[in-house]
């Protein structure tokens, strides 16, 4: 379950990172940026967990 969301979160931010960049809104690039890294940090950690 927590695998699913993880990985619907990280598409989401990444589709989020594409369109800051092709907008050059570069405020919220970075926050994008850095919940695409949380994911994929949970996502590595439960991948240890289990």
């Amino acid at each position: 379950m927590i695998y699913m969301l993880c990985m619907i979160e990280i598409c989401w931010s990444f589709g989020a990172v594409l369109r800051c960049l092709m907008e050059g809104d570069f405020k919220h690039l970075f926050f994008h940026f850095l919940l695409t890294m949380i994911g994929i940090i949970i996502l590595i950690g439960f991948q240890y967990l289990y």
